[in-house]
């Protein structure tokens, strides 16, 4: 008996010490066996939740990181100095250039007059300004620099068209301010705080030149007035999410541009940051106001950039081409249509003969080579490319770099330009380098990976949940079971015990009997 008390105390004890900590415990087990299992068939799922989260302009974090850019930009230029201007009517001699630079600025962006429209889309302005760095250029602003007389090219190439007698009024006038084909400038004129001029002056004076809806500047430089303003890039509206996030939608409020013909006026391509994920390999493209057009990049090649995969997009055929490869881009070219590898954006800019193409004419035609001296095209230098994350169309490297040229040719009637060369005169070329920072392309890393992780996170959960689980449920049991085999083993222990007695209790009745 006092066996059996001891087994029954022991049973009664077991259980109410478990029985507040054991359903805390079953539901933690179920907990992490349930969620592992979600975490592990939903990872998709989620990923693409996220994923839409994070690439759209609703969402605060991405909208801060494209209100203002987060890490500083650097635009480097590049002034081609004419050597030899006074050999320009010597037609045994070519042009010759020497290349000076990087003049490095720095540039602060930001979206300004943002409006939130109803149609899932967002309108802004650009406000840029930049600060020249000395320190990292090689030389100060006032370096001087000859370059071609623009102001004299630009006025002469509208008055190409007139009459005889307007052009020969046009060459005396010019010949009276004793003009020159050349111009002698400083660095930060030619650039930023631009230069006087007397021909700008006479323009202004000319109905023939106010018809044309010149803006009315008082000194020329290529990037006058620009530093500081947020009209001179035009307004933009851009979709905000979907499948279209950070496309063009239209620019000063039209979804078209008056200066191209079919296809090529459409206002399209990405703003310049987002674009659409899960890119294919065969283009991407963006809208430059710089140029007033679509900028198509070829795929070329898979990259890796700093762990992560990147596809790259370089300018090809798409954009470099005037209509013998690509037939669709003859539209671009308007009245002149040059060989490969020179776009003319005449049109975009008051109809002054600009041009543009890559640094020192690399992968053009070598037409333009062949008209002058001192260039030398490099893939590693002169190349525009960006590399793209695949599954997002995150920016991860971008290297842009472009040239402009002006076309030079003689004008009849125009003395200054009659005799000299036909030819593309290279000015200037820029180039800006972002890469994606370290802090934003470790959060890029863990957003790609994310199924994997919620993969690898579930089966942990399951592991340590099912066992945990069965251990649970199965432990009363084996307990039970083993309770139950005590009490058997107890009651046959007693039955042996009371059958032992009886023959026992027997023998001393016969002995007493006998006695008797």
């Amino acid at each position: 008996m006092v066996l059996f008390n001891s087994l029954h105390d022991e049973r009664t004890n077991m259980y109410p010490k478990q029985n507040v900590k054991r359903p805390c415990i079953l539901s933690c087990a179920s907990f992490l066996a349930v969620a592992g299992t979600i975490l592990m068939f939903f990872a998709p799922w989620i990923y693409n939740i996220t994923t839409n989260f994070v690439l759209s302009l609703t969402t605060k974090p991405t909208f801060d990181l494209w209100r203002k850019n987060p890490m500083p930009l650097y635009l480097e230029f590049y002034i081609f100095n004419w050597t030899n201007p006074t050999d320009i009517y010597n037609p045994d001699i070519k042009p010759h250039f020497e290349e000076i630079g990087p003049f490095v600025f720095e540039e602060t962006k930001e979206k300004v007059n943002i409006t939130w429209n109803d149609n899932n889309t967002i309108t802004f302005n650009h406000l840029r300004y930049w600060y020249f760095d000395e320190s990292r250029s090689c030389a100060n602003l006032s370096t001087k620099v000859t370059t071609i007389n623009s102001v004299a090219v630009f006025a002469a190439a509208v008055v190409e068209d007139w009459i005889y007698v307007l052009r020969k009024g046009f060459d005396i006038s010019i010949s009276a301010l004793s003009t020159k084909v050349e111009k002698v400038t400083t660095v930060g004129e030619l650039l930023f705080y631009g230069y006087e001029d007397a021909l700008i002056n006479l323009a202004h004076k000319m109905p023939q030149m106010k018809a044309l809806r010149i803006p009315n500047y008082d000194k020329f430089g290529w990037f006058y007035e620009r530093n500081g303003s947020s009209l001179f890039d035009g307004t933009f509206n851009m979709d905000i999410s979907g499948s279209s996030f950070g496309n063009t939608r239209q620019w000063n409020y039209k979804d078209y541009m008056p200066y191209y013909e079919g296809e090529c006026n459409k206002v399209r391509g990405s703003a310049g940051e987002f674009y659409s994920a899960n890119r294919q390999r065969d283009k991407i493209g963006f809208f430059s106001p710089d140029i007033c057009r679509y900028v198509p990049l070829d795929y070329e090649q898979d990259v890796n950039i700093d762990g992560t995969r990147g596809y790259k997009y370089i300018l090809g055929d798409s954009f470099l081409d005037n209509g013998t490869k690509v037939p669709e881009n003859k539209c671009y070219c308007g009245d002149y249509c040059t060989p490969y590898g020179a776009l003319n954006i005449s049109a975009c800019r008051y109809n002054a003969p600009g041009f543009v193409s890559q640094p020192h004419f690399y992968g053009a035609d070598p037409y333009y080579l062949d008209k002058i001296t001192g260039l030398h095209p490099s893939k590693d230098k002169h190349e525009m490319f960006m590399v793209l994350e695949p599954s997002t169309g995150i920016p991860l490297h971008v290297e842009a770099r472009l040239q402009l040229n002006i076309l030079i040719k003689p004008i009849r009637s125009v003395s200054l330009f009659e005799g000299i060369p036909t030819f593309h005169f290279p000015v200037i070329w820029f180039e800006q380098k972002a890469r994606i920072p370290s802090s934003l392309h470790f959060l890029l890393k863990i957003l790609l990976h994310m199924q994997l992780i919620l993969r690898c996170i579930g089966a942990i959960m399951v592991i340590i949940g099912i066992p945990w689980l069965i251990c649970l449920l199965y432990k009363p049991f084996l307990k039970k079971m083993h309770w139950k085999s005590q009490n058997q083993t107890l009651s046959i222990s007693d039955a042996s015990t009371k059958d032992s007695a009886k023959p026992l209790m027997k023998l001393k009745h016969t002995k007493e009997t006998h006695l008797r």
